[in-house]
């Protein structure tokens, strides 16, 4: 939970805010093409972002793939409690994932 500051009379009220309150989950499964490439993305822990792991063709990925988008905030389900969420930078707008990041 969030606060965000509320004035009240003279003193300072702290009004609870639900994360879900201005964030929504959304999901992008995206069937890969065995012939094109894809950046892969990584979320850094310590608060680093998100950023390229690698560039794969279609072929080479085995996994249950999800697409992000420019502005997408993303978080390790693993390690979100060291740091490891970020904001997803434009060079990376359309790139996947794996085990889509909460």
């Amino acid at each position: 939970m969030l606060a965000g500051a509320v004035t009240k009379g003279v003193g300072v009220v702290r009004k609870p805010v639900l994360i879900g309150d201005f964030l929504h989950r959304i999901k992008r499964p995206i069937h890969l093409d065995p012939q094109s490439r894809y950046k892969l993305v990584t979320v850094k822990l310590y608060h680093k972002g998100v950023v390229l792991r690698e560039e794969k063709s279609g072929a080479d990925i085995k996994s249950n793939m999800y697409q992000v988008k420019e502005g997408d905030f993303i978080l390790s389900g693993i390690d979100a409690r060291n740091g490891a969420f970020g904001i997803v930078p434009p060079e990376l707008d359309g790139a996947v994932v794996t085990n889509y990041p909460h």
